[in-house]
């Protein structure tokens, strides 16, 4: 009989600290501090950062009926574009950084 208590006390402390463990090593859900917002001729400007500290801003204008585009400059043509290619208003299609818009260094002001 006193062997079976023991047994039985060991499996409740065995398994009372496993659910122990388990519940404490889930980790929660991340969440972003909330946004600091500002409004001021007639746009609200919300300054935020999200939950791995990249910051951000957003500006809407009170007329904002919530539709959103989005750029992403991350897209290539499906075909090589050869470096050199003459353009509209002289410029030229490159493949390296210039200084300033069309070479110039002096329009930068």
């Amino acid at each position: 009989m006193k062997n079976f208590k023991f047994k039985r006390s060991l499996t409740l402390i065995a398994v009372s600290s496993l659910l122990s463990i388990t519940v404490v090593s889930i980790p929660t859900a991340a969440r972003a501090a909330d946004p600091a917002c500002t409004t001021a001729n007639f746009v609200t400007t919300c300054l935020g950062a999200t939950t791995d500290t990249a910051p951000y801003m957003l500006m809407t204008p009170a007329n904002f009926n919530g539709t959103v585009y989005l750029y992403s400059h991350g897209y290539r043509p499906n075909v090589p574009v050869i470096a050199g290619i003459p353009g509209y208003g002289g410029y030229t299609v490159t493949n390296t950084p210039e200084p300033a818009p069309g070479g110039n260094p002096q329009i930068i002001g």
